[in-house]
C-alpha cells in the first residue's frame, strides 16, 4: 500500500470515527472500507460469522473479495464501480446501490446487495464506504412474486377461459386476460372502452337470465358469495356455450374492493354430453329392440314348433306301424320336410343369439369318434337316395374322447355334410378327421368335409360366410340360403378355431374347419407334442408321389385308397391324400354303411368294427322309426294344453308302454302331482298359470308334506328354446329341458334316464 493511499485510509478512519467501527461489528450486515480502487481497506467481523471468512484473507489480499463474486456477475460489478469512481465531484452524495452473489466458504451461494457511498472531505473523495446486505431471502420471495405474474399471465393467455376483474360498481373492466379475443372474440381492449360490448357479444335470449349486480334476476348463492352464469354467445357463425363464475373480493377492512370471475368455453362438454345422451338413448332403444327381437323369435319359434311338432310327431306314430315300406318312405317325405324347417327355424334362433349375446359354447365331455358315426348315419340315407358314396375318414392320433360342445360340433359338421350332398349330384362326399398338433391338454383337429359337387367360384367364396351375402343369387342357389355356413363359421371362431374352403367350378369343394379341443382325463395321453405338417396346396398325382408322402408318417396304417382321378387342386393334408377316393366304387377293403364306407387306421379299425352293425340299422327310414326301444312300465303325468301335442304325447308314450294322465291346465297339475305319478312332462307356456309356476308350487308342495321316496322328475318339453327360459326352469327346480318337437327315440331316452327302475326291458 503506498503513503498516499495510506495517508487517505488513515483520513477516513478518523472521519468515520471509533465509534462507527464498533458498532459495524455488532452488525449483521458487513460493512467495508474501500479504496479508491475498490480494493477493501477494512471489513467488518460479519464477514466471518455470516459468510466464513477469515478477516485475514482479505488483509492479506485486498481483491479477494472480487474473487468471491459469482464470475457472470463480475463484469457487471466491475463496470459499476468504475463509473461510480469517474463520478469525483457529486455534491449530492447518493448511495448507490447494486445486487450480485458470492460465494460462501462452504460453497453455498448467497445474494447480497451493496449500498456504496462515498467518503469525502470538502469534496475531496478519500473512498468508499459500503454496506453489504444479504437479501437472498427477499430476492428469493421477489423472484417468486415475478414468476407468479409471469406463470399466471401465460396461464390466462393460454387457458381455454377468460379471466376478468371489474370494479365495485361493475361498472368498468379493470383487467381481461388475452385469451378473451381468442375465446370470446373480442379484444381486451374493446371491453376497457366500453364494458357494454360484453352483453352485445352474449345472445339476446339469455341476457334475461343473467345475475350480476343491480340486475332484476335474483342471485342464489353457489356457494359462499360466488355466482354462476351459463350463457351463449356467436362466434364465427357457430354458437358457442359458455359458464361464467365470478365472486367479489373484499379488502382486509372488509370493505368490497370488486369482482373477479372466469368465463369457460363448455362447447365440447356440452356437445359431448349430448352425444353421449344421444348414444345413451340409442342404447336403450336398441336393447328394448333387441329384447322385443328376442321375445318376437321365441314367440315365433314357440309357434312354429308347436305345429311341427305335431307333423314330426304324428308321423312317427304312424311310421312304428306303417303296413307297408311304401307307407313309411311317404311318412319320412313329410319327417324330412319338417326337420328342413325345423333347422331353419333353429339357424334363425341361433343368429339371434349371437346377435343379442346370449350365445355360449359349452365345454362337456363329447365322444367324438361316435359323434361324427352319428352324422354319417343320418346322412347315409339322403345319400343313397342320390346315388353318392359317403365316405369317413379318422386318423390314428385323433382323441376320440375330448371336451368340447356336443351340439355344435353336431351343427357344424351337419351343415357341411348337408350342403355338400346338396349340390353334389354324383361321386362322394367324405369327411374326414385329423390331428395337427396334439399335447397332453389339447389336441388341434382339423374336420374335414370333401364333395365332387358342382363346386364355387373363386370370387364368390368369401360370400358364403357373410351374413350380408346370404340372400345373394348365387350364395341362395348353390349353398341354400345362406345361414347355415354363417353359423358354421361363428360356431368354429366362438371355439377358437378357423375355417377355410377351397373349391373349383365342376370338381367340387373342401370345407376345413381347425378347432382346438381340451382333451378328457380318460385317456393317456403322451407330452410328446405331434405337429403334422401345414395343408399342402399341390395335389399328389401318382401312387409313386403318394408312397413318397406316406413314407413321412410310420405310425399311419391307411387301410385302402383309392386312385384318384380328378385333377382338381382339392386342398387336404398330405397324410390324408392317398386315402381319398374320387369314383363312386367304394374302395377294397373299405367298411360299408349302407352306400357309405370308413377309412381308418388299424388303431381304431376295431373300434369302428364294433359300431358297424348299430350304424346299418339307422341307414333307412324305415329302421329309424320302426325300431323297438323298449318298454317302460311308469305312469306318466301330462301337462298339455294343446289338444293335438295332447293326442301325439298320449299315443308315443303309450307305445313304450307307459300308463298316461293328461291335464290341460297347470293347476291341475299342482293338484295331482303326488298321486303316484312316476315323473312329470310338463309344458312351459300354458294358460292362467305356466309351467314355471306350476313346478315352483309343486316343489313346495313336496317339501311341505313331507313326501317320503325320491323326487318326482319334472321335465320341460317346451318349444320356447332360449337360454335365459332354459335357465328359469332350472331355477324352480325342474331336472331337465327338451326343446320340441321331442323325437321319439329321445323321449325315450329322456324317460329311461329319470324312470331307470321302471324300464322292463330295451
Amino acid at each position: 500500500m503506498d503513503f498516499r493511499t495510506q495517508r487517505l485510509q488513515k483520513r477516513a478512519r478518523v472521519l468515520l470515527g471509533p465509534l462507527f467501527f464498533q458498532m459495524a461489528d455488532q452488525s449483521r450486515d458487513v460493512y467495508c472500507l474501500r479504496s479508491l480502487d475498490f480494493n477493501i481497506w477494512h471489513i467488518s467481523a460479519a464477514f466471518l460469522r455470516e459468510w466464513g471468512y477469515a478477516l485475514e484473507e482479505i488483509e492479506d489480499n485486498p481483491s479477494f473479495w472480487q474473487q468471491l463474486i459469482f464470475l457472470d456477475d463480475r463484469d457487471r460489478v466491475r463496470q459499476a464501480w468504475m463509473e461510480w469512481q469517474a463520478q469525483e465531484e457529486d455534491e449530492t452524495n447518493h448511495p448507490r446501490h447494486i445486487e450480485y452473489r458470492i460465494r460462501c466458504r462452504n460453497g453455498e451461494m448467497r445474494w447480497v446487495q451493496e449500498t456504496v457511498s462515498r467518503i469525502q472531505e470538502k469534496r475531496k473523495l478519500l473512498g468508499f464506504l459500503s454496506i453489504i446486505r444479504d437479501v437472498t431471502a427477499e430476492r428469493s420471495v421477489r423472484d417468486q412474486r415475478g414468476g407468479m405474474w409471469d406463470f399466471f399471465h401465460e396461464c390466462a393467455l393460454r387457458a381455454n377461459m377468460v379471466f376478468w376483474v371489474r370494479d365495485a360498481e361493475f361498472q368498468q373492466f379493470l383487467y381481461v386476460s388475452p385469451s378473451a379475443e381468442r375465446i370470446l372474440g373480442i379484444t381486451p381492449q374493446r371491453l376497457h372502452e366500453n364494458p357494454h360490448h360484453w352483453f352485445e357479444l352474449i345472445e339476446p335470449a339469455d341476457r334475461e337470465q343473467l345475475m350480476y349486480p343491480g340486475s332484476t334476476v335474483k342471485m342464489p348463492q353457489r356457494s359462499a358469495e360466488e355466482w354462476e352464469n351459463r350463457f351463449r354467445i356467436q362466434r364465427a357463425k357457430q354458437v358457442r356455450f359458455m359458464r361464467e363464475i365470478y365472486f367479489p373480493v373484499y379488502a382486509e377492512e372488509g370493505d368490497l374492493r370488486g369482482y373477479a370471475g372466469i368465463v369457460e368455453d363448455m362447447t365440447p362438454i356440452v356437445l359431448r354430453d349430448r352425444k353421449e345422451k344421444s348414444l345413451q338413448q340409442a342404447k336403450i332403444q336398441a336393447e328394448q329392440a333387441n329384447i322385443a327381437k328376442t321375445d318376437f323369435l321365441s314367440v315365433m319359434g314357440h309357434e312354429v314348433r308347436t305345429p311341427l311338432h305335431a307333423i314330426l310327431g304324428m308321423s312317427q306314430v304312424l311310421s312304428a306301424n306303417a303296413p307297408s315300406t311304401e307307407y313309411v318312405d311317404q311318412l319320412e317325405v313329410i319327417s324330412q320336410s319338417s326337420r328342413s324347417i325345423l333347422g331353419l327355424v333353429d339357424d334363425l334362433l341361433d343368429l339371434a343369439k349371437l346377435e343379442t349375446g346370449n350365445f355360449t359354447i359349452k365345454q362337456e365331455r363329447l365322444d367324438l369318434q361316435q359323434l361324427i358315426e352319428e352324422v354319417i348315419a343320418n346322412f347315409t340315407p339322403a345319400a343313397t337316395a342320390k346315388g353318392l358314396t359317403l365316405q369317413m375318414s379318422w386318423e390314428e392320433e385323433v382323441p376320440s374322447q375330448v371336451y368340447g360342445d356336443t351340439k355344435r360340433i353336431e351343427q357344424i359338421l351337419s351343415n357341411l355334410v348337408s350342403n355338400a350332398i346338396k349340390f353334389t349330384e354324383r361321386g362322394y362326399v367324405k369327411l374326414k378327421v385329423s390331428c395337427l398338433q396334439r399335447t397332453r391338454q389339447e389336441a388341434t383337429l382339423c374336420l374335414t368335409v370333401e364333395d365332387t359337387g358342382i363346386g364355387i367360384e373363386k370370387n364368390k367364396l368369401k360370400d358364403i360366410f357373410s351374413k350380408t351375402e346370404s340372400t345373394d343369387s348365387f350364395v341362395r342357389n348353390h349353398y341354400g340360403i345362406g345361414f347355415s355356413l354363417v353359423l358354421v363359421k361363428e360356431f368354429v371362431e366362438r371355439m377358437g378355431g378357423s375355417i377355410a374352403v377351397t373349391s373349383e367350378i365342376g370338381v367340387g369343394s373342401h370345407f376345413s374347419c381347425i378347432i382346438p379341443f381340451a382333451l378328457s382325463n380318460v385317456e393317456h395321453l403322451t407330452s410328446q407334442v405331434i405337429t403334422m405338417p401345414a395343408i399342402n396346396r399341390a395335389r399328389v398325382s401318382s401312387d409313386e408321389d403318394r408312397r413318397k408322402n406316406m413314407a413321412h408318417y410310420p405310425r399311419a396304417n391307411i387301410l385302402n385308397y383309392a386312385a384318384e382321378e380328378s385333377t382338381a387342386p382339392i386342398v387336404m393334408p398330405d397324410r390324408l391324400q392317398a386315402a381319398v377316393g374320387s369314383d363312386t366304387e367304394s374302395p377294397k377293403g373299405s367298411h360299408y354303411v349302407g352306400k357309405s364306407y370308413i377309412n381308418a387306421s388299424s388303431g381304431s379299425r376295431s373300434k369302428l368294427e364294433q359300431r358297424l352293425t348299430a350304424l346299418k340299422a339307422r341307414t333307412s327310414p324305415k329302421a329309424r322309426n320302426t325300431v323297438k326301444l323298449g318298454c317302460i312300465a311308469a305312469r306318466v303325468l301330462v301337462v298339455e294344453d294343446n289338444l293335438i301335442n295332447q293326442k301325439i304325447a298320449r299315443l308315443l308314450l303309450e307305445q313304450f308302454g307307459c300308463e298316461v294322465t293328461v291335464v290341460s291346465r297347470a293347476d291341475a297339475a299342482v293338484a295331482r302331482a303326488l298321486d303316484g305319478f312316476d315323473i312329470i312332462l310338463m309344458d312351459i307356456g300354458l294358460p292362467d298359470m305356466d309351467g314355471i309356476e306350476a313346478t315352483r308350487l309343486i316343489r313346495e308342495r313336496e317339501s311341505g308334506e313331507a313326501v317320503s321316496g325320491a323326487r318326482l322328475p319334472i321335465v320341460a318339453m317346451t318349444a320356447h328354446v332360449f337360454a335365459q327360459d332354459r335357465q328359469r326352469c332350472f331355477e324352480v327346480g325342474m331336472d331337465e329341458v327338451v326343446s320340441k318337437p321331442v323325437m321319439r327315440e329321445e323321449l325315450f331316452e329322456v324317460l329311461s334316464r329319470w324312470v331307470k327302475h321302471k324300464v322292463v326291458s330295451q
